[in-house]
C-alpha cells in the first residue's frame, strides 16, 4: 500500500510535468493544440484528416509524425538490428491507440495531396535513423518540401505548417 507522502509526491510531479507540458505548448510551438481535456476548446476535427494532412501523437515528452492518406505514412524508429524505413501503417500501429492530432484550419483538417504522393512514392524505403536530425519529423516536413531533412529537429515539423495555412491542431476522434 503507498503512504500518504508518496502519493502526494506522485501528484506533484505529474502536476508539474503537466504544467511544463502547458507551458511548453502555449508558449513554445506555433500552432495551438486542442485536446480532448482542454477547458475551453477541446472540439475534435471534424470528421477525417484530409489527404496529406500531418498527423501526430505524444510519446511520452516526445512525439511521433506522419503523412495522412488513408492510412499513415511514417518513417520508422530503429529498434535493436532492424533498420527503420518509411511505412504505411493503421491509426493502431501509428499511435498505440492514444489520441492522434491533425493539422487544421479553425475545425477542418487541412493537407496537401502532393505532400501524400511524395510519401507513397518513398514506401518501404530504408534509411539511415537518427534520433535528432533523420527521424520522423524529418520525413515528415521532406513530404512537403521535396528535400531530405538533415537539420536537427525534436518536434513536430510546425514549420511546414504554413504550406497547409494551418492555425491550429486538433485531436481526431477515431473509432
Amino acid at each position: 500500500m503507498r503512504s500518504p507522502q508518496a502519493t502526494l509526491n506522485a501528484t506533484a510531479l505529474y502536476l508539474l510535468h503537466e504544467i511544463g507540458r502547458r507551458f511548453y505548448e502555449s508558449f513554445m510551438v506555433k500552432y495551438p493544440i486542442h485536446r480532448k481535456s482542454d477547458i475551453w476548446d477541446d472540439a475534435p476535427v471534424d470528421g477525417e484528416p484530409a489527404v496529406g494532412s500531418i498527423v501526430w501523437c505524444d510519446l511520452g515528452d516526445a512525439a511521433h509524425s506522419g503523412i495522412y492518406l488513408g492510412k499513415i505514412m511514417h518513417l520508422t524508429g530503429k529498434f535493436n538490428d532492424n533498420p527503420c524505413k518509411i511505412e504505411k501503417t493503421d491509426l493502431y500501429g501509428f499511435s498505440g491507440g492514444d489520441h492522434i492530432f491533425v493539422s487544421c484550419k479553425d475545425k477542418m483538417a487541412v493537407g496537401d495531396p502532393k505532400a501524400a504522393e511524395y510519401a507513397k512514392e518513398h514506401e518501404n524505403e530504408e534509411r539511415d535513423y537518427n534520433l535528432l536530425e533523420n527521424n520522423c519529423h524529418g520525413f515528415t516536413a521532406e513530404c512537403f518540401t521535396g528535400n531530405e531533412q538533415n537539420e536537427v529537429r525534436i518536434s513536430k515539423p510546425d514549420d511546414v505548417g504554413e504550406n497547409l495555412r494551418m492555425d491550429c491542431w486538433r485531436w481526431w476522434k477515431y473509432q
